[in-house]
């Protein structure tokens, strides 16, 4: 399932990405000069949203499923208005919003398939098979970009629609299916958390020496 997920999220996001220099000029949303350096501020917000994903799920603040739910609600709602909407800086907008909304997940996913597995193997296997999978994406996802139909691209949008919509139902299969582990999991880090907090310099308590688990709330 998680392989899946990764699929239909890089072919839902990935093209965007990946054409984005190309997509910003032909839509006259700047010169061929110009049209690379309008991509940085996507790039460096990706970055950005990354770390922040990253940081929430460290800290146990919120579970991993509802934080990849919630990007793809995101990006869902960016192609939605990129497919409706053309007024050159909504289109800009909603673009870096897409972005970095794609890319924040990515390391959260990660996580979350790390901590529902049990065993090495099982680990090492899933996470070679989901990486194969999801760059069976990368390599389909850019060519929905067709120049026929570009500036507006309005086709590839929704064609990235509908693979965001399946991952969408693929990443509730998946929350229902562990979010037992995932909230005892998070337990558990608030335990730690909050020892150290205690004394910085005492021994890290894991998972299989924790006696008492805190009340999720």
């Amino acid at each position: 399932a998680f392989s899946f997920l990764r699929l239909f999220q890089n072919l839902g996001t990935y093209g965007l990405a990946f054409w984005l220099p190309s997509i910003i000029q032909e839509f006259g949303l700047g010169a061929p000069q110009t049209a690379p350096l309008l991509s940085v501020p996507s790039a460096a917000m990706a970055v950005l949203s990354g770390i922040s994903f990253s940081y929430l799920v460290d800290r146990a603040y919120f579970p991993s499923g509802y934080l990849v739910f919630a990007s793809l609600v995101v990006s869902l709602i960016s192609f939605i208005v990129m497919t409706t909407v053309h007024l050159k800086p909504v289109i800009y907008a909603f673009i870096i919003v897409a972005t970095l909304s794609s890319a924040a997940d990515n390391t959260v996913m990660s996580s979350w398939m790390t901590l529902t597995l049990e065993g090495s193997s099982q680990i090492g296997f899933a996470f070679a098979f989901s990486n194969s999978l999801g760059q069976l994406g990368g390599i389909i996802g850019p060519q929905i970009f067709r120049a026929r139909y570009a500036p507006t691209y309005t086709v590839p949008y929704a064609v990235c629609l509908a693979f965001l919509g399946l991952a969408m139902i693929i990443v509730t299969f998946i929350w229902l299916k562990t979010k037992n582990v995932t909230y005892k999991l998070m337990r558990e880090r608030r335990q730690r958390l909050k020892e150290r907090s205690v004394d910085p310099n005492e021994k890290p308590v894991y998972n299989h020496e924790v006696s008492e688990l805190t009340e999720f709330k």
